[in-house]
């Protein structure tokens, strides 16, 4: 029997903040004998670089890949607002939902009740340790997250009688880089007098840290900083950061435990709320500084002590990110002097093994798919498997180069054994190209390791993919040279070119379309022969002139030119006939060619100042798999386009 899978959407795998997510969801699944699919995808919106890119994923969570998702709404709403992430979700609507943080309509929501946290850290802020002058770092002004925590900090200073104006609240982004260039901008200049730092995340607090370290700022003596959150580096950063626990591990744990229901068909509550609680530390002084035993004093004044786990690992977790680091350089160095897939291929792997990657699978889409910020992604309906291994089948390797649809599964049936386990997707991707995606069982080194990891590898064989084409573009063009020779020879003879319109004429056409036909032929390579036919040249003749017939052949030639690439071989056969050779060419291009032609007639019919409209009809036939004469290739294709002059015969009023 399959096992049920539990997705889990967010939007950096490696950020601290996503790893008692993860952790919290894999423990409940573990317990349960569930799988745990990691979907690492970006907010929609992602403003830095091609990372955008990562949407894509998006497209990958359907009812075959998972049986219910959980979604860290909060974070995923940084760039985009509540409403419109709503209908972004609508694709996936027929699977079982959860979220986290942010309570969406009609779906079960696991949310924090930060009340108590965050009003215990500002009364402690203001009444235990006196700092009345507070500057607030808040997280992006659209977040509903942020602006609830921001409404909560102004309404309890209020409370105190300290209104916050504008001049005290920062933007951080929710993040440490966009914190710290924040908080060193009002550094810079005149600014009001401040003695503590409430950042409504950690990643935040830490940014300010920084900036305030390197200005002089003694922390907490001069000032006092607080987070929220609570992420694991909160508790090891120099200060630790005194913070708002919102239990991200229990939240994600009862997440997924309502998800398992939803897939039993079982009712649940709409929400369900964890509560929080403050958590004081050595940023806001209540812990010393060379304290070896206390994490934290809690609200009640009761000291939170180092786990057993945590006690003493920080020096021993760095050394292993040192070598984990170490092995990383060395592997990068390595992938610099592989130049094709193949060899890559060959130990990618044993790399992967090396970095304790327990099973992986490699798909590429037939074709690198150009994807810029604006364009909506597509999924395609054809991809390979270029690699696939499981530990526990080390001698399985026969599902390796399968064709499949990724539309219909995430992998082939049978790619990994199974026992459950938790698997990452993340896209593959190289700038404005979309490679394919890697599916991957993580080890026990840094989640950060595994993101570079990736890159690198896109890196890779995005130019692995590159130096095949320009070999394979090298080789093609050596074999066209030697036959554009071989026929310029045999047109030596004969006039190739029409005269009125500078295209090809029947014989050049005929010629030199059979030799590029016969290339791609030996190439076992297709594309399309189109026939076309000038509507209404007798009636331009006839009302007009000859001279209007002509410009009319004449325009019709350039927005061909236009339409069409440099590549493919287009003629003027006879009267108000033309043709087009398109080499590797399909229907879903023919169907791009034909809506720009079309934006280009209707743009010269508004422009030209002509008194006629032009307006051609098309018919195509497809080459290859044993079609290949070009003469019975113009008939097929001559028929159907007749078949398009009779339905706009039978259109007119």
């Amino acid at each position: 029997m399959k096992r049920t899978r539990i997705g889990l959407l967010l939007h950096e795998y490696d950020l601290s903040f996503s790893r008692d997510f993860m952790d919290g969801a894999d423990s409940w699944c573990r317990e349960h004998d569930l799988d745990l699919v990691v979907f690492s995808a970006r907010s929609p919106n992602w403003p830095f670089g091609f990372e955008y890119q990562h949407l894509s994923v998006y497209s990958m969570i359907r009812r075959h890949s998972v049986d219910a998702l959980i979604v860290l709404t909060g974070i995923q709403c940084n760039y985009i607002k509540l409403d419109e992430y709503v209908r972004w979700l609508e694709p996936l609507r027929d699977i079982p939902l959860v979220s986290i943080s942010i309570p969406l309509p009609g779906i079960p929501s696991v949310v924090a009740d930060i009340v108590p946290g965050l009003t215990a850290v500002v009364d402690h802020v203001l009444h235990v340790h006196g700092r009345l002058a507070p500057l607030v770092i808040t997280g992006p002004v659209d977040n509903p997250e942020s602006v609830q925590r921001l409404d909560l900090v102004k309404k309890r200073l209020s409370i105190n009688g300290i209104e916050l104006d504008s001049s005290r609240i920062l933007v951080g982004g929710f993040n440490t880089t966009a914190s710290y260039n924040a908080m060193e901008q009002f550094l810079k200049g005149p600014h009001p007098e401040f003695s503590c730092v409430i950042a409504l995340s950690d990643m935040m607090a830490m940014g300010a840290l920084r900036a305030l370290q390197e200005k002089g700022y003694r922390v907490p003596e001069d000032v006092i900083v607080t987070g929220f959150d609570d992420i694991k580096h909160a508790s090891y950063h120099s200060p630790t950061i005194s913070t708002v626990s919102q239990d991200m591990y229990g939240q994600s744990r009862f997440a997924a435990s309502i998800a398992e229901r939803l897939t039993r068909g079982e009712s649940v509550p709409l929400v369900h709320e964890v509560p929080c609680r403050a958590l004081f530390r050595q940023s806001c002084g209540c812990v010393a500084k060379l304290e070896p035993k206390i994490n934290a004093v809690d609200e009640s004044g009761n000291n939170v002590l180092w786990h057993v786990a945590f006690s003493g690992s920080p020096g021993y977790e760095r050394f292993l990110i040192e070598d984990d680091v170490y092995r990383m350089r060395n592997y990068i160095a390595r992938l610099n002097t592989v130049f094709t897939l193949s060899e890559l291929l060959e130990t990618l792997q044993h790399d992967l093994e090396s970095f304790r990657i327990q099973s992986a699978a490699l798909v590429l889409y037939d074709e690198r798919i150009t994807c810029k910020k604006e364009d909506e992604f597509v999924l395609p309906d054809h991809a390979r498997l270029i690699l696939s291994y499981d530990l526990d089948w080390p001698e399985m390797r026969d599902s390796e180069g399968v064709s499949f649809n990724p539309r219909q599964m995430l992998l082939p049936d049978g790619t990994f054994s199974d026992r459950r386990r938790k698997l990452v997707v993340t896209s593959m991707h190289q700038q404005e190209d979309l490679l394919g995606y890697l599916v991957f069982e993580p080890g026990k080194m840094s989640s950060g390791i595994y993101e570079i990891l990736c890159v690198q590898l896109s890196h890779i064989i995005s130019f692995d993919l590159v130096y095949m084409e320009n070999l394979l573009i090298e080789e093609n063009l050596g074999a066209l040279r030697e036959h554009l020779e071989k026929t310029n020879r045999e047109l030596d003879s004969m006039s190739r070119v029409d005269e009125l319109t500078g295209l090809y004429n029947r014989r050049g056409f005929l010629a030199l379309g059979q030799q590029a036909i016969r290339m791609y032929q030996r190439m076992n390579k297709g594309g399309l022969v189109i026939f076309g036919d000038l509507d209404g040249l007798k009636y331009i003749n006839d009302t007009w002139g000859h001279d209007a017939g002509d410009r009319a052949l004449i325009a019709m030639s350039v927005l061909l030119r236009k339409a069409f690439r440099a590549v493919d071989i287009i003629a003027r056969l006879s009267g108000d006939e033309f043709a087009v050779v398109a080499v590797e060419s399909n229907r879903e291009s023919y169907r791009n060619i034909r809506m720009r032609l079309d934006t280009l007639l209707a743009e010269w019919n508004r422009s030209s100042g002509e008194p006629f409209c032009l307006s051609i009809s098309l018919g195509s036939v497809s080459f290859g798999k044993g079609q290949y004469n070009l003469e019975k290739l113009l008939s097929g294709a001559d028929r159907l386009l007749y078949d398009e002059k009779r339905k706009k015969r039978q259109a007119r009023p």
